[in-house]
C-alpha cells in the first residue's frame, strides 16, 4: 500500500480496517457521495495500491451494495469492493424491507 504517514486516518476508517467482511475489500472510502452510478470519497488503504490514503478519487460504477457487519459495501463493475464509511448518515443504510436490497448473514 501507498505510504500515508503524513495522513490522519479517521478513527471510523480505523474501526472498519479491523472488521472482517469475508470479501477480499479494495479500501475504505470515508464520506462517500454518489455521482452517477459510481461514488466519490477519500480512499483509505488501497490494496491495489493506486492511491494515496487520503485521496479523492472516483470508483468505477457499481453494480451492487451489500450490507455486512453493520457496512454497506459497494462492488463495482471493474471488480473492486469498497467499504462505505458515512457516520451519521442515512444515504448509506439500506431501506427496511425493500427485497431488492440485499443483506448478507453476519
Amino acid at each position: 500500500m501507498r505510504s500515508s504517514a503524513n495522513v490522519k486516518i479517521p478513527k471510523e476508517v480505523m474501526d472498519a480496517f479491523e472488521v472482517n467482511f469475508g470479501v477480499a475489500v479494495t479500501g475504505y472510502i470515508n464520506e462517500p457521495e454518489i455521482m452517477g452510478f459510481s461514488l466519490v470519497g477519500r480512499i483509505y488503504f488501497d490494496h491495489k495500491d493506486r492511491f494515496a490514503s487520503g485521496r479523492l478519487i472516483r470508483t468505477s460504477d457499481v453494480s451492487e451494495f451489500v450490507e455486512r457487519s453493520g457496512y454497506l459495501l459497494a462492488f463495482t463493475q471493474t471488480q473492486s469492493v469498497y467499504v462505505l464509511i458515512s457516520p451519521g448518515s442515512e444515504l448509506l443504510r439500506l431501506p427496511e424491507g425493500d427485497e431488492s436490497a440485499i443483506r448478507a448473514k453476519r
